[in-house]
C-alpha cells in the first residue's frame, strides 16, 4: 500500500507547447481514461487558444499566465505492479475529484523511473469534453460604451458615452448575421484545482495520495470495524453528490488512523479501552458538526455542504487538520509519555 510519507508534485501547462512537451514520452508510454486523448487535447488546446486572456507583464504586480491543462507527479512504492500502479492512479483521480469519473474529464498518465525512486506522471484537464460538437449563439459578456467623440470604447462614466452594445446582447457580424461559435468543451472549468492557501492546497493532495492507498490496502477494507459512518444522502445533484464526496473521503482516512492506532495499541499491549472509547466518542461529537468553532482562531468555520468545492475543501482541511492534533495529543498523554517511563 501506499505509506503516509508521501510525495506529490504539482505544475501547470501555460500552452499548447507544454502540453506536446509532456506527451513526448520517447519510450515511456502513455496511458488514459480515453482512447482518443489526442483528439480531445486538440480540442482542448483549440478551446483555450481561442479563449485565453492576454495578460500585463507589470513588474510590480502579479504575474498570471493561462492554464491549459494540469500536471502532477504522485511518488509510489518501488517494484509495484503495473496492475496495481493502474488500480492506484484510478484511485487517485476519483478522490482528486468525483468528476474524473466519467470519461468526458480527461486524464492522461505515464510511468516513470526517477533515480532511486518511482513516479506516476499524470496529465489532466478540467474542462468537460462534449461527444458531438456544441453550436452557441455569441452573446456580449459586459456593456460596452463609444465616445461620440474620439470614436472610441469608453467607460459608462464618460459624459460623451453612449451604450452600444448591452450585456447579454446577440453579437452580429458585419452583415448583420447572428454570430455563432462551435465548441467540444465546456465553458467554465470544475474547481478541482482551485485553491486560496496553496499550503493547504498541497496538503490536501498528500492526503489525496495516502486515501488512495488506503483503498489498495484490502485488509482495512476487510475489517469490520469502521469507527465513523460515512455520510449518504438518497438522492442529490451531481454537484452535491462531489461536496458528500469530500467529507467522507475526510472519514475514510479518520477510520484508517485509528484503525492504525488500534492496531498499534494491541501489539503494543496498551490497555486502554475506556480511553479509547472515550477518544472515539469525541471526535464522533465532532465530525458530523455542520458548524465548527475553531479554538485557534475562534473562527466558526462552516462544513455543510452550501458553499462552494473550494471553500468546502479549505474548511475541511482546517478541521481535519484539529483532529489529528486531538488524535497525536491522545496518543502522548495516554501512551507515549507511559511508554518512556
Amino acid at each position: 500500500m501506499i505509506t503516509h510519507n508521501s510525495y506529490v508534485a504539482y505544475d501547470t501547462c501555460n500552452s499548447r507547447k507544454d502540453i506536446y512537451r509532456w506527451l513526448e514520452g520517447g519510450d515511456i508510454l502513455i496511458y488514459s481514461n480515453r482512447t482518443d486523448y489526442k483528439t480531445v487535447i486538440e480540442h482542448q488546446c483549440d478551446y483555450k487558444d481561442k479563449h485565453k486572456y492576454i495578460y500585463g507583464k507589470n513588474q510590480n504586480k502579479k504575474v498570471y499566465s493561462n492554464i491549459y491543462a494540469h500536471t502532477l507527479e504522485v511518488m509510489i512504492p518501488v517494484n509495484m505492479s503495473d496492475t496495481l500502479k493502474h488500480d492506484f492512479i484510478k484511485k487517485f483521480m476519483f478522490a482528486l475529484s468525483p468528476w474524473f469519473k466519467l470519461d468526458s474529464f480527461l486524464y492522461c498518465y505515464k510511468f516513470v523511473s526517477q533515480g532511486n525512486g518511482e513516479y506516476i506522471h499524470v496529465l489532466c484537464f478540467t474542462r468537460k469534453y462534449f461527444k458531438r460538437k456544441q453550436t452557441m449563439v455569441v452573446k456580449y459578456t459586459k456593456d460596452y460604451y463609444y465616445c461620440i467623440k474620439t470614436k472610441k470604447l469608453c467607460k459608462k462614466d464618460n459624459p460623451d458615452a453612449v451604450l452600444v452594445h448591452k450585456k447579454g446582447d446577440v453579437k452580429k457580424d458585419e452583415n448583420g448575421c447572428t454570430v455563432k461559435e462551435t465548441f467540444y468543451v465546456a465553458k467554465t472549468e470544475k474547481e478541482i484545482f482551485k485553491y486560496t492557501s496553496f499550503s493547504r492546497f498541497h496538503k490536501r493532495l498528500l492526503k489525496t495520495a495516502v486515501y488512495a492507498g488506503m483503498l489498495l490496502d484490502r485488509d482495512f477494507w476487510k475489517s469490520s470495524i469502521k469507527y465513523f459512518s460515512r455520510i449518504t444522502v438518497k438522492s442529490s445533484s451531481f454537484k452535491s453528490k462531489e461536496k458528500i464526496y469530500i467529507k467522507n473521503a475526510m472519514i475514510t482516512r479518520l477510520n484508517f488512523r485509528i484503525y492504525d492506532m488500534q492496531i498499534a495499541l494491541r501489539e503494543g499491549k496498551f490497555y486502554l479501552n475506556k480511553a479509547f472509547h472515550k477518544l472515539i466518542h469525541r471526535i464522533h461529537g465532532l465530525i458530523y458538526l455542520t458548524r465548527w468553532s475553531d479554538p485557534v482562531s475562534g473562527s466558526s468555520i462552516y462544513l455543510g455542504t452550501k458553499q462552494s468545492v473550494t471553500c468546502l475543501k479549505d474548511n475541511i482541511a482546517l478541521f481535519e487538520e484539529h483532529i489529528e492534533t486531538i488524535l497525536n495529543q491522545w496518543w502522548y498523554d495516554e501512551v507515549y509519555k507511559y511508554w518512556m517511563c
